[in-house]
């Protein structure tokens, strides 16, 4: 989810602002740089383990 182009919504009572939303932003891209690192690791161990792991997976 992208929260860039949710400036300005409200919900419930909810009204985040700017600085808000950055922070969203911020959580959610740190998540995809450290996901593209722990995917090729986990995928390794479940390799090395005998776990069964497909490539549609990964993806």
């Amino acid at each position: 989810m992208n929260t860039r182009a949710l400036r300005g919504w409200e919900s419930k009572g909810l009204r985040p602002g700017a600085a808000d939303n950055e922070k969203v932003d911020a959580f959610i891209d740190r998540g995809r740089r450290v996901e593209r690192t722990v995917s090729p690791e986990m995928q390794a161990a479940a390799r090395i383990s005998g776990a069964p792991w497909s490539a549609s997976t990964s993806a």
